[in-house]
């Protein structure tokens, strides 16, 4: 009698030890469920060609990303292409936009990072190229991560 009930004691004591360890570990786990580990936004770019109706950038971003045009009015285009083999489309192909005023304003937004692989710098780089009307000036191009105001 006395064994049985020795055994029952440590059996609901070693129950009641599991149950607190796991209703413990419960609420740790949903706090690193919550926790969000992310990299700083990183965008590199750099103008490879430019003439009066026609510009081509070449980028490599980490995260989703805006190009914008400061300088021009009528009809800007952006036609992407893969640069690389570890590159991967970061959002529509091709984009046309129509610019009332010269002021900056967004004529491309890419929903994803470039890279879709690990590699070097241009293996993950994307080209875009922007047909535009002929400019009596020179037309400012930017690149910007998605947390970065545009005004």
């Amino acid at each position: 009698m006395l064994n049985t009930r020795l055994k029952t004691l440590v059996f609901a004591g070693l129950l009641g030890v599991g149950t607190f360890v796991l209703s413990s570990s419960i609420p740790s786990a949903q706090i690193l469920d919550r926790v969000e580990c992310n990299a700083p936004q990183k965008i590199i770019s750099k103008t490879i060609y430019s003439d009066q109706t026609k510009s081509k950038l070449m980028i490599t971003s980490n995260s989703a990303f805006l190009i914008t045009a400061q300088g021009l009015t009528g009809e800007v285009c952006v036609y992407i292409q893969l640069n690389g083999d570890n590159a991967q489309m970061p959002g529509p192909e091709k984009v046309c936009t129509t610019m009332q005023k010269i002021d900056k304003q967004v004529i491309y937004e890419a929903e994803r990072k470039t890279a879709c692989k690990r590699g070097n710098i241009k293996s993950q780089s994307i080209i875009a190229t922007i047909n535009h009307n002929k400019q009596v000036e020179k037309p400012i191009f930017n690149v910007l991560t998605l947390s970065v105001s545009i005004s």
